[in-house]
């Protein structure tokens, strides 16, 4: 009676068997196939630069922007330890002289050079690095403020105001009582960066007359004039519609540009590679900016252009 049970049993599993197996094979394949990852395209953005051979890299660069190109210099030999960089300073006065006389492939200027100097160069690129601000460290005990124009600095820089009360410079602070104290200036190079943004400020080639002094911050009456924060008071500088400014408001008029500047060098796209690249690590060293994004975005486009060349060996 159990064998017959299980007979019937196994008949009735075999019948289904079939059935069983259909539906198992169309389940199977209406079933959803993993996607297949699409590989990315190489878009010229994405192209990433060969490492280069021995390159030497000539760079003209002004005085003020020393501290930025040494930092963008050892950032470029982590990635490209076969590139010399030859740094060589040039004055502010000569620069559109002396680049259109010997076009280095990139030139770091803390003073723009005129648009039609760039047109003559024949730039690839033209990217922002920042603003340069010559700042105005004064040491007056008991004043709490000190405003300055472009005649009272003129005067300053060049000795004719010998006193901290001179009626210039008294009638631009009406408010402050300020001393007889003998004016002093730390150093100012005639052919500095610092020089060219006073120059472009006061209108007029300035020739240093007044007593210097090395020690700002232990010399009362020295006006401490330097491209960085000093560790003193800062004056307010007068713009044109007489509004006295500090020097990271908007509009501060003691201040410049720095630019970088490629130019192509189809002969040796090897060293246009080489400063297209040392630009990148120049404007990834300065502080975020709205032009910041642009100006990586452009030149990150030159790269990729650049690398393409090398990756189908016609970078040497």
């Amino acid at each position: 009676m159990e064998e017959a049970k299980y007979q019937v049993k196994g008949a009735c599993i075999r019948a289904l068997l079939p059935a069983i197996l259909a539906a198992a094979v169309a389940s199977c394949g209406n079933a959803a196939k993993p996607a297949v990852p699409t590989p990315p395209s190489k878009s010229p953005a994405t192209v990433q630069p060969p490492v280069l051979p021995p390159t030497s890299l000539p760079v003209a660069i002004e005085p003020g922007t020393e501290r930025l190109v040494a930092s963008a210099i050892a950032g470029l030999h982590h990635s490209q330890p076969q590139v010399s960089v030859k740094p060589s300073q040039v004055a502010p006065a000569s620069a559109p002289r002396e680049f259109l006389s010997h076009q280095p492939p990139l030139a770091v200027l803390a003073v723009s050079l005129p648009t039609p100097v760039q047109a003559q160069l024949g730039a690839a690129a033209a990217v922002d690095l920042g603003v340069t601000r010559v700042w105005l460290g004064y040491n007056l005990p008991g004043v709490s403020s000190l405003v300055l124009d472009s005649k009272a600095i003129a005067g300053i820089i060049s000795g004719k105001l010998s006193t901290w009360n001179a009626p210039e410079i008294a009638a631009l602070n009406p408010s402050e009582s300020l001393p007889p104290s003998p004016i002093t200036i730390s150093p100012v190079g005639s052919s500095s960066a610092t020089m060219a943004i006073l120059e472009g400020y006061a209108a007029a080639v300035l020739k240093v007359g007044a007593v210097s002094t090395p020690r700002c911050t232990t010399t009362i009456g020295c006006l401490d004039i330097a491209l960085s924060q000093p560790a003193l008071p800062v004056a307010s500088a007068l713009t044109t519609n007489q509004t006295a400014t500090l020097p990271l408001a908007a509009g501060y008029p003691l201040a410049t540009p720095v630019e970088a500047i490629i130019a192509p060098d189809h002969a040796h796209p090897a060293v246009e590679l080489a400063a297209t690249l040392l630009a990148i690590q120049l404007v990834e060293e300065t502080p975020p900016s709205p032009t910041r994004q642009a100006s990586l975005a452009r030149l990150a486009s030159l790269s990729s252009s650049l690398s393409i060349l090398a990756s189908s060996g016609s970078v040497a």
